[in-house]
């Protein structure tokens, strides 16, 4: 009888041990995922930086363009409250 007893708590201790070495697995798993995952968000995210930044540089000699042409369409005042309100003295001076 003892033996049936002793195989049955070392039994019942070795599949709990067995649930919880699962369980852990399983939890580094997932975070191995969320670690790549994010990396190459941030991996996207620089890259997508520099291609917004090259277009930035780009477009700003069309937008100085439009501006001065509108100096000649519109008159000076209009064109000193267009340049004050650019995108220009905010973001890139």
């Amino acid at each position: 009888m003892f033996f049936f007893v002793l195989i049955i708590f070392l039994g019942s201790f070795y599949l709990v041990n067995l649930i919880l070495a699962i369980v852990a697995m399983s939890y580094d798993d997932c975070q191995k995922q969320a670690q790549e995952e994010q990396a190459a968000e941030e991996e996207l995210m620089q890259v997508n930086i520099y291609f917004i930044t090259i277009i930035c540089q780009l477009l700003k000699p069309i937008a100085v363009l439009l501006l001065y042409l509108s100096l000649f369409r519109f008159g000076k005042k209009k064109f000193v409250e267009l340049l004050a309100g650019s995108v220009f003295t905010a973001q890139w001076t």
